[in-house]
């Protein structure tokens, strides 16, 4: 499987590199989503979606899902913005 890496830039001037299944992960969190909700929606086990939000949490810097959520709101911000 190949994932495909996207290099995002946050309003407050971070920079992460986060694959597309990494990106699902946030989107499904901004949703409100469990875990078990997660796996269940991306055909995986639990255990697999707990470490991918373990992980995603720490790529970020988030100490909880609210902050990674704040980080995905950035994101479509700033993918909102028009082009200069």
């Amino acid at each position: 499987m190949v994932s495909k890496f996207h290099s995002v830039v946050t309003r407050g001037g971070e920079e992460y590199n986060i694959t597309s299944s990494e990106y699902d992960i946030l989107s499904s969190l901004a949703e409100g989503l469990t875990n078990k909700e997660i796996a269940h929606r991306r055909g995986t086990s639990v255990f697999t979606v707990n470490n991918q939000v373990h992980h995603l949490l720490k790529k970020v810097g988030a100490r909880n899902r609210s902050q990674v959520v704040r980080v995905y709101l950035e994101l479509q911000e700033k993918m909102a913005e028009p082009v200069a």
